[in-house]
C-alpha cells in the first residue's frame, strides 16, 4: 500500500482504554463533540448494558461539557440500551470506514469536526473513518477481542497487514504511539 493511503490508518493518538483519556484537557483546547465507537471501545460485545464504571465515566464526560454521539455500524437494539443509560445520541448501521452516511447527517446539523474528536478500537473502520473525515482520532485496545463477530475477526486480520506496513514505513510514529501494545 502506498503511504499516503497508509496514512489513513495512523490514529491521532493512541490509549490502552479510554478510562486512560484526558477528556477536560480535549475540551480545554476547543474540542466540545466525542464522536464514539461502541463494540469493544465502551463494551465487549457480549455485555448488553454499560456497567457502573462506564456510567460513571460518561457522567464525568457530560459534566466536562462535551456532546457524546455513538457513530456505530451496529444496530439500535445494540444501541439503544447504552444510549438511553449514558445520555448519549447514536447513529446507527453507519458502514464505517464508508463517511457516505455521516456525511448526509452532518448536512442535518451543525456539527463541527474541527471541534470533535472520535474514540475507536478498530484501525480500519474507526481510525480510517475519522481520518477520511480529518476528525482528531484516538485508538484505544480492544476490551475483549474474544467476544468478537466474524466480521470482527475479518477485520482484524486487515488491521494487523495495516499495522505491520506502518510500523516499517512509519516507524518512528508507530513506536510513538506504541502500537506494538495492541
Amino acid at each position: 500500500m502506498n503511504k499516503n493511503k497508509l496514512k489513513l490508518f495512523i490514529p491521532s493518538e493512541h490509549k490502552n482504554t479510554i478510562y486512560d483519556i484526558d477528556f477536560e484537557s480535549f475540551f480545554n483546547m476547543g474540542k466540545k463533540v466525542i464522536l464514539l465507537d461502541l463494540d469493544n471501545t465502551i463494551e465487549d460485545y457480549n455485555h448488553s448494558h454499560p456497567n457502573e464504571s462506564i456510567i460513571e465515566l460518561f457522567k464525568r464526560i457530560h459534566k466536562v461539557g462535551f456532546k457524546v454521539l455513538f457513530v456505530s455500524n451496529n444496530g439500535k437494539k445494540r444501541l439503544i440500551p447504552f444510549s438511553n443509560l449514558l445520555n448519549v445520541e447514536y447513529l446507527t448501521h453507519m458502514g464505517k470506514p464508508l463517511t457516505g452516511k455521516f456525511k448526509k447527517y452532518l448536512k442535518k446539523t451543525n456539527l463541527n469536526l474541527d471541534e470533535s474528536i472520535f474514540i475507536g478500537d478498530q484501525v480500519v473502520t474507526d481510525i480510517q473513518f475519522s481520518n477520511k473525515l480529518n476528525i482528531y482520532s484516538i485508538l484505544v485496545n480492544p476490551i475483549d477481542r474474544s467476544t468478537e463477530r466474524w466480521y470482527t475477526r475479518i477485520n482484524r486480520f486487515f488491521e494487523n497487514r495495516r499495522l505491520k506496513e506502518i510500523s516499517i514505513k512509519y516507524k518512528d510514529k508507530y513506536e510513538e504511539l506504541k502500537l506494538n501494545e495492541r
